[in-house]
């Protein structure tokens, strides 16, 4: 209509979802609209794909072991702990490299050093500064040491000496992992030698009615 207002095609603004969910209305011109599709990436890149600061990569620290016990067999000390098969978080221990057993010999009067549950720590900080490693176990020597489910490692003890009381020895464990991620140190497990009884001779057996008697050298003994 002659000098009347000009009326402009009508145009239906619909939403163009970019990444995120950002929506961008067509309905701009478009050099703007290709100047806000850019500045929208932008903003998609730096802000849609972030979760949180990174975290540090979980390190697989070998589980402590805490049932390391020993005993006596003629001349030798003998230990014996669970293999270790899993990790501190609950996985298992697949690349276990080797076993270290760590021997401190105690002075006489000293034996009961941090005794008792508030000392452990003591005593492996002890270990740790004064002990010595007494072997690494591992390869041939990891399996050899394999008893079933345990492990176990002997090595003499010193003989006794008249009028001097026989020395005290601290042992502990730690299990390490070949990408050298080791434990902490085991319990500590303390032993001293003990007298070794003489060789039996001359044994007999008396049947009884209650049970088996024998005798050796002026000793008796019912079974």
């Amino acid at each position: 209509m002659a000098g009347g207002p000009r009326l402009l095609p009508t145009v239906d603004c619909q939403l163009s979802t970019v990444d995120c969910q950002l929506a961008l209305p067509l309905c701009y011109p478009v050099g703007m609209r290709r100047l806000v599709v850019f500045a929208l990436v932008l903003v998609a890149l730096a802000a849609c794909g972030r979760k949180g600061p990174p975290l540090p990569p979980i390190i697989e620290v070998p589980e402590t072991t805490t049932g390391l016990w020993a005993h006596q067999e003629i001349n030798e000390v003998v230990l014996t702990w669970k293999y270790p098969s899993l990790t501190r978080s609950g996985r298992s221990l697949t690349d276990l490299a080797r076993v270290e057993v760590y021997r401190l010999e105690v002075p006489a009067g000293q034996e009961t050093v941090a005794a008792g549950p508030a000392g452990a720590e003591m005593q492996r900080q002890l270990m740790l500064s004064r002990g010595a490693l007494a072997t690494r176990l591992e390869g041939d020597g990891l399996r050899a040491a394999s008893r079933g489910e345990n492990l176990e490692y002997s090595e003499n003890l010193p003989a006794l000496e008249e009028a001097k009381a026989a020395p005290t020895f601290w042992f502990a464990v730690r299990s390490v992992r070949r990408d050298r991620t080791a434990s902490a140190l085991s319990n500590i497990v303390a032993w001293q030698r003990k007298p070794i009884p003489p060789e039996v001779t001359g044994l007999k057996v008396e049947p009884k009615a209650d049970g088996i008697t024998t005798y050796g050298q002026g000793m008796a003994r019912e079974l």
